[in-house]
């Protein structure tokens, strides 16, 4: 997996708060993006995948950017950390679903302690989600017809396949591929969006028992066998 740093994304309008929260990013080692409005929030995160997210309640429509964020499908396991003005608001954000608070005024060494034991989750999830480029033959079954394809990249949680024929969103599908010097992975899953090029991002509802063990431990070797990979081309 890349060593790259973990993004996250700042809904604040604050000067002060904002000062705070990019202070604590960068001396943590994040990367962060920063947007002044839920909406300008709602249509990052339609885009990209976050690490964790960090937001000012006191903007309109906080705690529905929280119940949106739960609610949808690249991000509803990110960490959602929040700045409140008042210990008496913790129980509503805490069960719209955030996980972490920060409470005003800001004190950058506790929001530095608060983004370093939250560091574990939101590597573990980046894990799950990381992409990884493979090249392997897929056999596809969709309301009974069989399909060739081939697989481009993997994660824990989905794969993206090219084929000759184009998949209809949300169609079910069962799966079969064997991974370079790999186990045969097999399962069941969800065309999640698909074009006229014959791409598709498949999402996997159900592995095998052996697949479900199996796939894991062969990702994480594949990134230790990329990392020494970049150390040799990087040494003198």
């Amino acid at each position: 997996m890349p060593e790259s740093p973990l993004e996250f994304l700042a809904v604040c309008n604050n000067y002060v708060v904002m000062k705070n929260v990019t202070n604590v990013v960068h001396t943590f080692g994040g990367h962060l993006h920063c947007v002044p409005s839920v909406i300008a929030a709602t249509e990052h995160l339609e885009r990209r995948k976050m690490d964790g997210v960090i937001l000012d309640m006191v903007l309109d429509g906080a705690l529905e950017l929280i119940k949106f964020i739960r609610d949808g499908r690249s991000n509803r396991q990110s960490a959602i950390f929040v700045c409140v003005e008042h210990r008496k608001d913790t129980s509503a954000v805490l069960a719209a679903g955030a996980n972490f608070i920060f409470y005003k005024p800001l004190i950058d060494a506790t929001m530095l302690q608060i983004l370093q034991a939250a560091a574990p989750m939101m590597e573990a999830e980046r894990r799950r989600y990381f992409r990884h480029e493979v090249a392997a033959l897929v056999s596809l079954s969709l309301a009974g017809t069989e399909h060739k394809a081939v697989l481009s990249n993997l994660s824990e949680t989905g794969m993206a396949v090219r084929s000759l024929q184009a998949f209809p969103p949300n169609a079910a599908v069962d799966f079969a591929f064997e991974l370079p010097s790999g186990p045969v992975i097999k399962g069941h899953g969800e065309i999640m969006w698909s074009n006229k090029a014959g791409s598709a991002g498949i999402k996997f509802n159900f592995l095998s028992d052996r697949g479900s063990r199996e796939l894991p431990e062969w990702l994480e070797a594949a990134s230790s066998r990329s990392t020494k990979s970049r150390m040799k081309r990087v040494d003198p």
